[in-house]
């Protein structure tokens, strides 16, 4: 049968491919001398850490053990006990918050007013310069704050390591393209300057009247939205955006050098959405560096897994459906692992937890197509599953035999029960079919991890 352990990819043609990997994700076994290429491993739990809010977490930043989040209208900042400590009250109280340190100074932006914490004395002020520009994001290179103007091709810099001061012509434009600006990123110390259809970068030279010049650097790819802007591993440079062509392409950038990461199944899922109010962050764990995707009109988050080049979906569970997965920002602190919630709740990405909160995880894979070139009928006397057993639990199978628009029935087989690690997942008698899609589901708080199957 065609390989069961894959990636999300479900065409809005479901009679050429309509797989699914929930919850799963596929990682290659780089030995080269394992029972399979690669496995579906399971996605990480969370584990609740700090109850912040009743409000959503709008983002997250870490420096020198310090730790803040933003949910709803308020900044706290969490200690390593996960006490929440609140610092500061915003203008807003919805919407992603774009945070970065200079030396002295915490800064937020939240898309209509920018704010300022001092670290050594925690005092929280909203920026009143009146050359503080309207502005989306923010980050800080060699201690200036760096904003772009809001429907413009410009931007602006900060007097250094003080975010309240904004003098009248401290600014530029990003002029190699008649494009709007819609974000500026910092990748090792050069700031990128992301277009509605351009990316051109820049650098700090210390010239005296204004430190920042373009390095020549022009690329003619663009960005849809200023808050999927993200580093994903060492130094490469994810966001959702287009080109004059059009889009969604999701891009990464590395060297200067674009990269479309997107596949036709995430660019169809995409189409038609407010990509504007699209939300994006990163992170890294257990070996493969993550990026996750959030779009209003999305079902579940993409993923991209960058370390294997695949693409899956992490999904919450709600009443017999999927729901986009309740992580909303990160924050490496405390040596922990720390996703920002929707649901106010800062949780530790957890490997070895299956659950999201109190609720169970649903992991879910719907295999590619099964079918012959000449389409003749196929037996399936048996399913059987290679996974991980011995820890309890059962998983379910379904299948179907029209390209996955109708199921039958769901049946149940055990994972074994603790301890008996040779225990074998069969599912018996699965009939004929021509073209055979199957399902396979855990719900169970145990290990899942599978690694092939034979029908």
């Amino acid at each position: 049968m065609n390989p069961f352990v894959g990636q999300s990819y479900n065409l809005s043609s479901r009679k050429a491919d309509v797989q699914r990997s929930i919850n799963w994700y596929p990682i290659s076994i780089e030995s080269g001398s394992g029972k399979s290429p690669a496995m579906l491993k399971r996605a990480q739990g969370l584990k609740s850490f700090s109850a912040v809010s009743a409000d959503p977490i709008r983002g997250g930043k870490e420096l020198n053990g310090r730790a803040f989040v933003v949910a709803g209208s308020k900044l706290y900042e969490v200690d390593s006990s996960g006490t929440a400590t609140q610092r500061g009250t915003l203008l807003t109280a919805s919407g992603p918050v774009s945070m970065d340190f200079n030396q002295f100074q915490l800064v937020i932006v939240d898309g209509t007013c920018g704010y300022y914490m001092n670290l050594a004395s925690n005092a929280f002020s909203q920026i009143s310069d009146p050359d503080f520009p309207s502005c989306q994001t923010v980050v800080v290179v060699d201690g200036y704050a760096i904003v772009t103007e809001t429907g413009t091709g410009q931007f602006s810099i900060s007097a250094i390591n003080d975010a309240s001061s904004w003098g009248g012509l401290d600014f530029a434009n990003a002029e190699a393209y008649p494009d709007n600006v819609v974000a500026p990123f910092v990748i090792q110390r050069q700031t990128y300057f992301l277009g509605l259809k351009s990316l051109e970068v820049w650098q700090n030279t210390g010239a005296a009247d204004f430190p920042f010049q373009r390095t020549g650097a022009v690329l003619d790819i663009g960005c849809n939205s200023p808050f999927t802007v993200q580093r994903v591993g060492s130094g490469v440079m994810m966001f959702l955006g287009s080109d004059e062509r059009g889009g969604p392409v999701v891009w990464g950038v590395e060297g200067y050098l674009p990269r479309r990461l997107s596949t036709i199944a995430i660019e169809q899922s995409l189409t038609g959405l407010d990509l504007t109010k699209a939300t994006a962050f990163s992170f890294t764990v257990e070996g493969s560096a993550f990026y996750a995707l959030q779009a209003p009109g999305l079902t579940t988050t993409w993923v991209y897994d960058f370390t294997n080049s695949a693409w899956h979906e992490r999904a919450d569970f709600v009443n017999g459906l999927f729901k986009p997965w309740r992580g909303a920002c990160y924050v490496f602190a405390f040596g922990k692992h720390l996703v920002g919630g929707s649901d106010g709740v800062l949780y530790e990405l957890s490997p070895g937890t299956y659950r999201y909160g109190n609720d169970p995880i649903v992991s879910d894979r719907v295999s590619p197509h099964e079918a012959l070139p000449t389409f003749q009928r196929q037996r399936f006397p048996k399913f059987e599953i290679d996974m991980t057993v011995g820890s309890g639990g059962v998983v379910s199978m379904r299948y179907s035999d029209d390209g996955g628009n109708t199921w039958g029935d769901w049946r149940s087989a055990s994972m074994g029960a603790l301890g008996k690690y040779g225990t074998r997942v069969l599912f018996w008698r699965c009939g004929f079919a021509r073209d055979r899609v199957w399902n396979v589901r855990v719900t169970d708080p145990v290990q899942a991890d599978i690694v092939s199957v034979q029908a």
